[in-house]
């Protein structure tokens, strides 16, 4: 098993071939990956809370942008 850089689109494009390769295609997405930030949100720093976003955010659009094309198919 490989970790997923689930903010970076190439690394989404990247594990949705490998799955290709490894098992013929996708059928189903989890789309979990998450950053949880244990605290008060006043007391973080925007650097403890911008890697949280990056993944909950962007992460949670760019992983389905990478296997929607190939599920279509």
């Amino acid at each position: 098993m490989r970790a997923l850089g689930a903010t970076r689109p190439e690394a989404a494009q990247m594990a949705v071939a490998l799955a290709a390769e490894a098992f013929g295609g996708l059928d189903v997405l989890a789309n979990d990956a998450g950053h949880g930030l244990l605290g008060a949100i006043d007391e973080a720093t925007p650097g403890e809370c911008r890697p949280r976003f990056e993944v909950n955010g962007f992460g949670l659009i760019e992983v389905p942008r990478a296997v929607l094309p190939s599920m279509r198919r």
